[in-house]
């Protein structure tokens, strides 16, 4: 168990653990400008525990499911070791992973913000043990009948299947879409980008519609999965950047998605808005288009220009800062604008 932790903390937290020294140095920057600037809320106990139970379970999980951990697994436990010591050590692995850059963080904030009462740093140790077992108790359950391999994500088996046949023009578009279809939390991600476009206008409202519009847009560009499909791949990158007309081929269709899930995104904004206000104009709808234009162009450059490498697990992806710089120029945008 010992070595099995070494071998998966050594691939989680670096060779030194100096991305557990990473997430130590942040909790310590956000518990002293949070603190300093004197910003403090009440926060109930359970909700508290809740918070810290969700954030540790939700990081558990996709830790469990991640991509890039599954060869890394299937190598390991084809080892003839005890299935236990396997299980244990990669788990324990994974909590560490979870608790220094995400648990972590989060109770630094809540530290800062709303002191803790006599008992709730019990309770919320007590909500990190059902946030950790959980989701490894129900990857184990979904897939009892192969043991320990329950924790290695779930590929192909070996029963052929008939692939329907895909013209040159289409095959990039037949792909993203079976890509979405595998990779469902990425569809709901984007579900919920949406669910807070309709509840944007209740927060901007007091803004006047010139401001309140456009920075509603800026702000919905930040759609991380969907701008992150080729740094989930690299193989797919490889191949987008060394076969020739690939370039054209990919980020075309590619383009055409980001900008339809950008506008229609803008669309529940303008609706909602005029929902709650007296109606939107024309000018409105041409500047939700040329902000969804600018999303799609934007994400798609970012993405070739500065493809995220060097990521440990596929959830690294989904924080890394290159997911802000494109609201923040369009918001400097609407800002000079």
């Amino acid at each position: 168990m010992k070595r099995t932790y070494q071998i998966f903390a050594r691939r989680l937290l670096g060779v030194r653990r100096e991305r557990m020294v990473r997430g130590m140095l942040l909790c310590a920057l956000l518990f002293g400008s949070l603190w300093t600037a004197g910003f403090r809320v009440e926060i109930a106990s359970p909700i508290k525990g809740l918070m810290v139970c969700t954030v540790t379970g939700g990081a558990m999980w996709k830790a469990l499911l991640a991509k890039d951990m599954e060869e890394d697994l299937r190598h390991l436990f084809s080892l003839p070791a005890d299935e236990r010591g396997l299980a244990g050590g990669c788990l324990l692995a994974i909590f560490a992973y979870v608790f220094f850059l995400r648990t972590g963080p989060l109770l630094a904030v809540l530290s800062a913000v709303c002191p803790w009462k006599k008992g709730e740093l019990l309770l919320c140790a007590v909500c990190v043990l059902p946030g950790v077992f959980a989701p490894a108790g129900v990857r184990f359950l979904v897939r009892k009948d192969q043991g320990v391999y329950a924790f290695c994500p779930k590929v192909s088996g070996t029963k052929e299947r008939r692939l329907p046949k895909s013209t040159g023009r289409l095959s990039i578009q037949v792909y993203l879409f079976r890509y979405l279809m595998a990779h469902r939390n990425y569809l709901v991600n984007t579900a919920a980008l949406w669910g807070v476009a309709m509840a944007l206008p209740f927060f901007l409202g007091m803004l006047e519609a010139k401001m309140a519009l456009p920075m509603g847009f800026a702000l919905l560009s930040l759609n991380t999965p969907l701008e992150i499909l080729l740094s989930c791949d690299p193989s797919l990158e490889r191949m987008v950047r060394l076969l020739p007309g690939q370039k054209k081929a990919f980020f075309l269709p590619y383009g055409m998605l980001l900008f339809g899930s950008s506008f229609f995104a803008d669309g529940i904004y303008l609706v909602s808005w005029a929902l709650q206000k007296d109606g939107v104009t024309g000018q409105a709808a041409l500047l939700a288009l040329w902000y969804s234009l600018q999303t799609a162009a934007g994400a798609a450059f970012l993405e070739y220009r500065f493809p995220i490498r060097g990521y440990r697990v596929e959830s690294d992806l989904w924080r890394h800062p290159r997911k802000y710089v494109l609201p923040g120029i369009l918001l400097l945008e609407t800002m000079v604008l």
